[in-house]
């Protein structure tokens, strides 16, 4: 289909295109009137009692510690689960939590695996507001402590497993997407969808060649009308299937322009040549059985 084809398509239906500009009007204002979401990130870091062997907590990583947080994160979301992301670092903004949160033991394991390397909680809150996001991490920080507390009643103050926030203030960010993409893709999509559509709904603007061929008619041929000296060009029709072309005599205006090989093209190809011997194989030169005499023997006896 040619550029020209398409716009005739376009015209003759107008309807797909009135339909598709309509549906990528409304989409187009969900895209423009889509509002942001604030989102807020931090980390709560498990760390083991300090003594005097161990003076940095910050440096001890044990398998305890990972346990402790995996424990204190699921108490904290109950019975609520999250997909597993092939990057840990993905926000929940990202994966479609635009009001909600997130407290997780961060998976660096990838799709076939889980590994846990570090014992800290990633925490992710976002919302409409700022003020929402604010509210809604300072809660989940204390539920933290809250868990943590209750699973170690009965440890002494000194053996106590302890959290640090990090950072102390966690920053509140306002994500939204860009506009002008999703206009873009839009109409991109629209597009296609259009010439998708005229090109299932328009039939095809080149019909196969019906065998019609072009021969030149003088001036002066009967029930023709033309300038003296001048030649015209009209189709001959196509013969029937089956059946030889009906080849004008020679001398005859309706013959110029009937070529010997377009006359030979319609012949029945299944008759064999005047001037072949029988018993000769027309592919190969040679004597070979043809026909009744093939028939004939195969089977022995029958003539």
């Amino acid at each position: 289909m040619t550029i020209w084809d398409a716009l005739l398509a376009l015209v003759h239906r107008w309807y797909v295109l009135l339909g598709a500009v309509l549906i990528g009007l409304l989409a187009s204002y969900v895209a423009v009137s889509a509002e942001g979401a604030y989102w807020s990130k931090a980390e709560v870091t498990f760390l083991a009692p300090t003594s005097a062997i161990n003076p940095n907590a910050l440096r001890t990583t044990s398998s305890d510690l990972i346990i402790a947080a995996g424990a204190v994160a699921k108490r904290v979301n109950g019975n609520a689960t999250w997909n597993q992301m092939a990057d840990p670092a993905a926000t929940i903004v990202g994966q479609g939590i635009v009001d909600g949160s997130q407290v997780k033991l961060p998976d660096h394991g990838g799709q076939w695996s889980r590994v846990y390397p570090r014992q800290v909680l990633d925490v992710q809150v976002s919302g409409p507001t700022a003020e929402v996001v604010r509210t809604r991490r300072a809660q989940l920080l204390e539920s933290i402590d809250t868990e943590l507390a209750g699973l170690q009643q009965g440890v002494a103050p000194s053996d106590r497993i302890t959290t640090a926030v990090v950072p102390a203030a966690p920053s509140i960010i306002y994500i939204h997407g860009s506009k002008v993409r999703a206009l873009v893709m839009i109409w991109v999509l629209v597009g296609v969808g259009v010439l998708a559509a005229i090109q299932i709904l328009e039939p095809h603007s080149r019909q196969p060649w019906s065998g019609a061929v072009p021969a030149l008619v003088p001036s002066g041929a009967p029930g023709r009308r033309a300038a003296p000296g001048t030649l015209r060009t009209r189709l001959v029709g196509h013969p029937p299937r089956g059946k030889r072309p009906a080849v004008p005599p020679d001398g005859h205006a309706d013959g110029i322009g009937w070529t010997t090989a377009t006359a030979a093209a319609h012949v029945d190809r299944r008759r064999p040549a005047a001037d072949q011997q029988a018993g000769v194989s027309r592919r190969h030169g040679r004597a070979a059985p043809r026909g009744a005499a093939r028939r004939a023997g195969r089977r022995p006896g029958r003539t």
